[in-house]
């Protein structure tokens, strides 16, 4: 029965981000950190499926994220083999919004240099500014490179719920291939966890 709720449950908040696709759902997960992990494995095994069997077979991989994002990129770079110099961090406007123009240069300038680059966490509410990322802009360079884009949604991803600020906030969001969202709700002006992470996918 645990299953099945949370089959339901997740396919209910992937379609409020525009995941209606045939295998629109996710997972849980036990907080924001594991649900960016697991978005990189997946993004790999997507990918590269041959990993799975070969390891990196000496490629260097890249992943992106803005210079506030959430430090548990870094983190999964070292436990999955990367190396937490594999993560680049992606200047910010002054808004602490990522700028999406110097991600394409970066991105270039890393295929240029022999890595590969495969993967692009941008975030939806940082923890420094709660800043969201442009992620229709962010979405057109993953598209065109052939990039995983996750939206670290931990922090901010709940405006979904919102139709007003989400139209405002998350526009493109439908675009990602996985977003991270930590559902909560407020009784009595205090905010309560109702679940637990979830990792929403296309």
């Amino acid at each position: 029965m645990l299953t099945l709720i949370e089959k339901h449950t997740t396919r209910g908040l992937a379609s409020l981000f525009g995941f209606n696709g045939q295998f629109g759902g996710g997972i849980s997960q036990n907080g924001g950190s594991a649900s960016n992990q697991t978005s990189i494995i997946i993004a790999r095994n997507t990918l590269f499926p041959e990993t799975k069997d070969n390891g990196y077979s000496g490629q260097r991989f890249v992943l992106f994220t803005s210079t506030h994002g959430h430090y548990s990129l870094e983190k999964a770079a070292q436990m999955f083999g990367f190396g937490s110099k594999a993560v680049r961090s992606v200047p910010v406007d002054e808004r602490g919004c990522m700028i999406a123009s110097e991600l394409a240069r970066m991105v270039k300038e890393v295929k240029e240099a022999g890595e590969v680059p495969f993967y692009v966490n941008a975030t939806a509410g940082t923890t420094v500014l709660g800043s969201f990322d442009p992620f229709a802009e962010i979405a057109d360079i993953c598209h065109h490179e052939n990039l995983w884009l996750h939206i670290d949604g931990s922090w901010g991803g709940p405006v979904v719920f919102s139709k007003k600020l989400r139209e405002k906030r998350l526009r493109g969001c439908e675009r990602a291939d996985s977003i991270a969202i930590t559902p909560v709700r407020t009784f009595k002006g205090q905010t309560i966890h109702v679940s637990g992470e979830f990792m929403n996918f296309h």
